[in-house]
């Protein structure tokens, strides 16, 4: 936004405008932006929370307002439409609209698309003799922006914001990546160049900078991360949510295996004998605002939603699939059944994949931690195989969870068994 208000007073300089006209300018643009974005985001969220657009309408239907507003803004005021849409977004997003998480992705994809085509359009217009005109100062620049400019900024933008200082040091080296800077200097460059700035070299430096900032982030990415502490090697953690003595004893298990577990719930005294176990727990809502914000679940390869409630389990498993992906957010069965035959049994979208068994549901485990059932481990080797495995135990045992050699749990599901041999 700094840039597209820098842009617009050289602009006006340069068609020789005294001073009074080009701060004239520059705050007609901004009221015209937050007039025309404030506006476009109430109505906005007053549609949506009305219900007058349709759910699967409300992306589109936003995408085409985004437009609407720039292109108004940018008619009545030239280059206004950037802060337009963005003071609309501002707005929108601080509305706290239902079903925001699915325009959220809505605009992940849309981002990624657009991403790639302005990366292959711009790089179009370079040419060696266009990156050969940087010369030491541009190299000096790029330099200076990845040690000075971009560090100070990052660690400016982030006190006060809990982060610890290795957090901190490795995001001043890895941001910002620069794609809104190569879509300004591809916008404005040319245009600069036609009001008589020497500015041919715009677009070239900032590509520079891209480029160096790709390769050397690329590079170094892993080591820094490691030395700082950051580094997750293994995306093996188990996020256990619902604590009962069979998930305690299951996390103790676990943790035994040297896998990374959490066990989450919100009771506190549920939680005592995990406590007491010294097994990590989290204590409050997993899908509330807290958790989202200071969770990390970067190494959680799967969940497993295991309270009493099933449909509780179920809004778990939809809630944190897009993150960790829909085989991976599993659940206790509902009260038996064929879940995949059932035409009336919940839909597969709808629900987690059923863990272990479809018979194993909570009152079943429950009853069989009553009785005295006790978690075993078993080394399936060359000289006993899975075969022979299932040959020997109990007919009433049910098959948890397996780990390969490398470390790596999964887990039995009703939908993926063990493959013998």
């Amino acid at each position: 936004l700094l840039a597209v208000l820098v842009f617009q007073f050289f602009i006006f300089q340069q068609s020789g405008s005294g001073w009074d006209e080009v701060l004239q300018g520059i705050g007609l643009a901004v009221l015209c932006a937050i007039v025309l974005g404030g506006a476009g985001g109430w109505a906005t969220a007053r549609a949506f929370r009305e219900g007058w657009v349709p759910e699967y309408l409300k992306s589109p239907v936003l995408l085409g307002l985004v437009l609407v507003v720039y292109a108004v803004s940018d008619v009545i005021q030239k280059e206004a439409g950037l802060l337009a849409v963005t003071i609309m977004g501002i707005v929108v997003g601080n509305m706290d609209l239902p079903g925001i998480s699915d325009m959220k992705r809505f605009k992940e994809y849309i981002t990624i698309m657009l991403v790639s085509v302005v990366f292959v359009s711009l790089t179009a217009d370079l040419d060696a003799a266009s990156l050969a005109h940087i010369g030491w100062r541009g190299i000096a620049l790029v330099v200076a922006i990845m040690l000075l400019a971009r560090p100070v900024a990052i660690m400016l933008a982030t006190m006060g914001a809990g982060m610890q200082l290795n957090e901190r040091i490795l995001l001043s080296w890895i941001a910002p990546r620069g794609i809104v800077a190569a879509a300004t200097a591809g916008l404005m460059g040319p245009r600069l160049v036609d009001a008589g700035y020497p500015a041919e070299v715009l677009l070239p430096l900032v590509f520079a900078i891209i480029f160096a900032t790709v390769f050397s982030h690329g590079l170094t990415i892993n080591w820094l991360a490691s030395a700082l502490g950051l580094s997750s090697r293994h995306r093996d953690g188990v996020l256990v949510i619902g604590a009962s003595p069979w998930t305690v004893a299951l996390s103790q298990v676990l943790r035994d295996m040297k896998v990374n577990v959490l066990l989450a719930d919100t009771s506190w005294h549920n939680l005592r004998e995990a406590r007491l176990a010294g097994i990590p727990v989290f204590y409050g809502e997993i899908l509330s605002e807290f958790a989202e914000e200071s969770l990390e679940l970067a190494h959680i390869r799967t969940v497993l939603a295991a309270t009493r409630n099933d449909a509780y389990n179920a809004l778990v498993c939809t809630a944190l699939a897009p993150e960790i992906g829909q085989r991976n957010a599993l659940q206790l069965a509902m009260g038996g059944g064929d879940y995949e035959e059932d035409p009336k049994a919940l839909a597969r979208p709808r629900r987690g994949g059923v863990a272990f068994d479809s018979d194993a549901d909570f009152e079943v485990l429950w009853r069989n931690v009553v009785r005295g059932w006790k978690f075993s481990k078993t080394r399936i080797s060359e000289n006993y195989s899975y075969e022979q495995f299932c040959a020997d135990r109990h007919a009433d045992a049910l098959e948890i969870l397996t780990m390969d050699e490398d470390g790596n749990v999964s887990f039995v599901t009703a939908e993926h068994e063990i493959e013998q041999g």
